[in-house]
């Protein structure tokens, strides 16, 4: 049976990583489970875990998918190199779910991560301000970065309550899960504040610039809700 849990330490992912080697480093005595970095005792691991069965999980009674993309496809962390794992995405939990052995992991937002997808697809946990100027952290797809600046996009799926049939005539709607647009979100000098979606707006953050931006967007037809129009804006916008 697969299980979620809910991870709230790095190492618990190399523990979950290399399950049947900890469990033979395990003290009987004391109940700890020792690694050249940590010792953290069973009791510990315990509370800093909970599993719940996703078959009881009542947001899977829904309709729609809480994902871009149910399948688990490969993907490799940073600090583990080219070892491969296989992840998705919950883009309406915000979560990146990981499997390791009979478990399936979401990764704590709070820990700093690194994802690649085999498909190329480059997840980051971001502290980034949202459109009502509240400082979030999350799991933000990179589209393009360079050291002083980057392209980050937000998947978003959003559950549409059921509704009830007025007057006692027709149906009602069930709840549903439905993608919406995406967010977009810009960084500078490692500040992360969402992207104007309005060619206005935008030519506001890069006054300095604005007459040749302006042009560009106009010559090249930059579409400013596209993956591949940003990375062609802000390639261009680091060359002035």
């Amino acid at each position: 049976m697969i299980r979620r849990i809910h991870l709230f330490s790095l190492f618990l992912i190399f523990l979950g990583a290399t399950k049947s080697s900890y469990a033979q480093q395990q003290n009987t005595s004391t109940n700890q489970i020792n690694s050249t970095t940590n010792d953290i005792s069973q009791d510990y691991m315990d509370r800093m875990t909970r599993a719940v069965n996703l078959n009881k999980n009542e947001l899977d009674n829904i309709n729609g998918s809480q994902y871009m993309d149910e399948s688990f496809k490969g993907v490799k962390f940073k600090r583990f190199g080219n070892k491969i794992f296989s992840g998705r995405y919950n883009a309406f939990q915000g979560e990146m779910e990981v499997i390791f052995d009979k478990d399936t992991i979401a990764l704590n937002v709070s820990e700093e991560f690194e994802l690649t997808f085999l498909d190329n697809r480059v997840y980051k946990t971001t502290n980034y301000t949202n459109k009502e100027g509240i400082l979030k952290r999350g799991f933000l797809i990179v589209l393009f970065e360079s050291d002083s600046m980057a392209i980050l996009k937000q998947e978003v799926i959003k559950l549409h309550e059921e509704t009830a049939a007025t007057n006692g005539y027709g149906n009602g709607k069930p709840a549903e899960f439905k993608k919406a647009n995406s967010n977009y979100f810009y960084s500078i000098d490692g500040k992360v504040s969402i992207l104007p979606q309005k060619r206005k707006d935008f030519l506001t953050l890069f006054p300095e610039h604005s007459s040749k931006l302006k042009a560009f967007i106009k010559e090249n037809k930059i579409n400013l809700k596209e993956d591949e129009d940003l990375i062609t804006l802000f390639k261009y916008l680091e060359t002035l």
